[in-house]
């Protein structure tokens, strides 16, 4: 917002634009002192001119001034403190975080303007290439900025992801990350640059948490929290990665949770309209399905000691999924949605072990359904059904397995 003031005389107009916020109570407050001076000059009824956004209104005299003076800070201090609200504003790469008691915390920089302020000190043999161990030892420095340990943090475990971006290896990428393959990531990486970019902002906020709560998260280093009241939602996922890494400071949290628990859970909220109204029922009670035996497996007990072993952890999770889809209704789901939610998940993510034995025994299982709900029919029609339960069944099922 800008603020002019006018003064009028007979013969000319006097304008002074003065900024707004901190320049305006100074401002108004020389302007009514001129016109209190000058004002025996001035012809009775004419007053200063006030423009606002546009919008100019007629001032009487300098008692008017004074009022719109103490109005108007009143206004601007109750804008930047909106009945307590965490106002952010994105400037020139900046997150600026404006609390209700006044003080301010700043988040400097994105993840790959932070990476190149800190990429020097972080390439041990200064070769350009920034490698998992580079990335691990770095990481050893209790020294580091909340900056530098959320952009190592973020970093970490995502060579193989960012490194063949930019084609500046000979033959296969393998030598490690450099800015120019960190550029390249953030322009072209779609969600797993966002993801990435939503992973330093976390681990900014935790780098940033005060000692108390620190020293509370490593008093229950191995009682995860629960988290059921966050069931059907992305947070679950955010909320779980936190809690793992708060308990376990030293360590990266699995990989699932933001990299496939959260990634699907956008990528499948955005295929939901798409499909049918079965479709998105299912899509509705299978993301809840996933979260609870989830938090099923916590209640088990060494949840804690399974984060800290990302393949078993990664196994666990993908064997939750097919109980998981099939409980949702899969069976109930068209064919023509069958085949959009089967196309949505990434080849780097269903071409791998535990991703073809899920695919696998899901569908064995929905092709076992399918032939229950046509036998069924069959029967209603006086019509011989098919044996499912004998022979291929269970065979393929054991297969699966």
């Amino acid at each position: 917002m800008r603020l002019n003031f006018h003064h009028n005389t007979n013969s000319n107009k006097d304008a002074r634009p003065r900024e707004a916020k901190g320049a305006a109570a100074g401002a108004l407050s020389a302007n009514t002192a001129e016109s209190q001076a000058k004002s025996q000059a001035k012809p009775q009824g004419q007053g200063d001119r006030v423009t606002l956004s546009g919008e100019t209104r007629e001032r009487a005299g300098s008692s008017r001034a004074a009022t719109l003076s103490a109005g108007m800070m009143s206004w601007m201090q109750a804008d930047d403190a909106k009945s307590g609200e965490t106002k952010e504003t994105e400037n020139a790469g900046a997150t600026q975080k404006t609390q209700q008691n006044g003080e301010t915390t700043e988040t400097r920089g994105t993840l790959l303007e932070s990476s190149k302020k800190g990429f020097k000190g972080w390439d041990g043999d200064g070769d350009g290439y920034l490698t998992k161990t580079e990335i691990e030892k770095s990481l050893q420095n209790k020294n580091l900025s909340p900056e530098d340990k959320a952009a190592l943090e973020t970093l970490r475990g995502r060579q193989q992801q960012i490194e063949s971006y930019s084609n500046d290896e000979y033959g296969s990428e393998k030598s490690g990350m450099t800015l120019k393959d960190l550029e390249e990531f953030q322009k072209n990486g779609k969600q797993d640059a966002k993801l990435a970019e939503e992973q330093y902002r976390i681990e900014h906020e935790l780098a940033t948490e005060p000692d108390d709560v620190k020293a509370k998260a490593l008093q229950n280093r191995d009682n995860p929290a629960d988290l059921k009241d966050k069931f059907g939602t992305r947070d679950y996922y955010i909320e779980r990665y936190k809690d793992a890494r708060r308990r376990n400071p030293e360590s990266a949290a699995p990989d699932y949770y933001l990299n496939y628990g959260l990634k699907y859970f956008d990528r499948f909220k955005e295929l939901q309209p798409t499909l049918s109204p079965e479709g998105q029922q299912w899509l509705d009670s299978t993301k809840v399905k996933l979260q609870e035996k989830m938090e099923a497996r916590i209640k088990q007990g060494d949840f804690a000691a399974l984060e800290r072993d990302p393949e078993a952890f990664k196994k666990f999770a993908y064997d939750s999924h097919p109980s998981a889809y099939l409980e949702g209704g899969l069976s109930k789901v068209p064919y023509a949605d069958r085949v959009r939610i089967g196309m949505t998940p990434d080849s780097n993510d269903l071409w791998t072990k535990d991703g073809l034995s899920q695919a696998w025994e899901t569908g064995v299982e929905v092709i076992r359904q399918d032939a229950e709900g046509a036998n069924q029919k069959l029967t209603e029609n006086g019509t011989q059904p098919f044996p499912v339960g004998t022979g291929w069944y269970p065979y393929m099922m054991q297969t699966a397995r």
